[in-house]
């Protein structure tokens, strides 16, 4: 080996060098910890906190594979009786119109049916008497379509005695065609004749 060889590998590197084999490999190690870190932060504040309800969307059931959020207007009846007497003739004045009972909640007060598959008619009354899902070719479509019916009823106390709210609904699709089912607004018939039974049973 020459001496210029020699003096070239014992030299002291310049003030300022920097020997990069050792140094970037460090910062590399380094970087490479800030960014795990900030990646688990950013995951940790993208979890909701388990203790936390989101606020959900509660749409009406019409049955096991239809849900249709409430369209129709609830109709309110008013008496001067108390609320144990309307809630004791509820039951029957459904049965009247043909209408079975899937819920009976009496902490509630709360009764009817929230959602069952019906056609043509509801007991020996045609739905297109009670409902309004438009025209097909062949009539009525609450008359010829598949229907899905939710009939509830709340009975409240009040100042002068008591109040019952019933709410309809209603959806339909055509039988032989595979069609999404359509909404269809209630004529108010059914309300009414459910209250008037009620009034008859109460009211004296």
């Amino acid at each position: 080996m020459t001496a210029s060889a020699t003096h070239a590998v014992d030299t002291p590197p310049p003030v300022g060098h920097i020997r990069r084999t050792h140094f970037f490999p460090e910062i590399q190690v380094r970087a490479l910890l800030v960014v795990s870190l900030l990646g688990m932060l950013a995951c940790a504040s993208g979890k909701s906190d388990p203790g936390t309800v989101q606020p959900t969307s509660v749409p009406m059931v019409m049955g096991s594979n239809l849900r249709v959020s409430p369209i129709n207007r609830p109709h309110t009846t008013t008496l001067a009786v108390p609320l144990d007497r309307v809630w004791k003739a509820l039951p029957v004045a459904y049965d009247s119109l043909g209408l079975p009972l899937t819920v009976l909640d009496s902490k509630r007060h709360l009764i009817g049916n929230q959602g069952f598959k019906i056609r043509q008619k509801l007991g020996a009354v045609r739905l297109s008497e009670y409902i309004d899902c438009g025209s097909a070719q062949i009539g009525l479509s609450a008359d010829s379509y598949d229907v899905f019916l939710s009939v509830v009823t709340e009975v409240r106390s009040t100042a002068q005695g008591s109040e019952f709210v019933t709410t309809v609904e209603a959806s339909a699709r055509p039988i032989t065609f595979a069609q999404e089912y359509g909404q269809c607004k209630t004529k108010s018939v059914l309300e009414s004749r459910l209250a008037e039974l009620v009034k008859a049973m109460v009211v004296r």
